[in-house]
């Protein structure tokens, strides 16, 4: 079988064996992720660990990632192994439910989680755990997460825009406030499509809303605020 891998600027993605390739969500998750000072990380449902390499390369973290899918945990590790940063990266196959009976907490929790709630199955068992929530609902997820978040720690996650209401409630049930809300729209005649969420264990009076457009108008001519998330690891910019 022919390698299948995704070059970023200072490592690579080989993606043969994970159910999910890479996407737009977790490129922009990870660029957009900013908490350069955290000592600690956890990547849930790391994939090909496309989030942890890219937190890697601007922290100094260690970084803990863990995915359910062997497949994924094939090319994460290989991916992990030929980074630069192989000594600050681990990986287990374990779900969060088990993980999170662990005593660790993290500054820094991402997660692109498993979000199409209602579209229909694929009939291949990986990706369908990849991509519903028939194996992580939001409410575990917003579990673990406030028994592992450090007290200063930072959450971030992407979902699909219809979610919005739902993520928001449920992150109220676990005492977790909203700092930041990012709406990806792919182009300015469509609407958004995603968002990003950061979520903290502090309560502020305000959060941060903010819109950011993929390409504008023309396929391939990306916003400003586009390129200049992406400049530091994507080869086309």
């Amino acid at each position: 079988m022919q390698e299948k891998l995704f070059h970023f600027k200072q490592f690579s993605i080989s993606q043969n064996n994970s159910a999910l390739k890479i996407c737009t969500d977790s490129v922009l998750l990870g660029a957009y992720t900013d908490k350069n000072d955290c000592a600690t990380v956890l990547d849930i449902g790391t994939g090909t660990g496309v989030l942890a390499l890219m937190i890697a390369q601007k922290t100094n973290a260690k970084i803990t990632a863990i995915d359910i899918d062997n497949g994924a945990i094939i090319d994460a590790q290989k991916n992990f192994n030929n980074s630069p940063w192989k000594d600050r990266l681990e990986l287990f196959e374990m779900s969060i439910q088990d993980f999170n009976l662990y005593n660790s907490y993290y500054d820094l929790i991402v997660c692109n989680p498993p979000y199409f709630q209602n579209s229909l199955l694929s009939p291949k068992a990986s990706k369908s755990i990849a991509k519903h929530n028939i194996s992580l609902s939001i409410e575990e997820l917003f579990g673990a997460v406030s028994r592992l978040l450090s007290p200063h720690g930072q959450f971030n996650m992407i979902i699909p825009f219809d979610l919005e209401s739902t993520v928001i409630s449920t992150s109220r049930l676990f005492n977790l406030h909203l700092e930041k809300q990012v709406f990806i729209k792919p182009t300015n005649n469509k609407p958004a499509n995603r968002i990003i969420f950061q979520f903290s264990l502090l309560k502020k009076n305000f959060y941060s809303v903010e819109t950011i457009v993929i390409e504008p108008q023309i396929r391939h001519q990306y916003s400003e605020r586009y390129n200049q998330l992406l400049k530091e690891y994507l080869l086309k910019l």
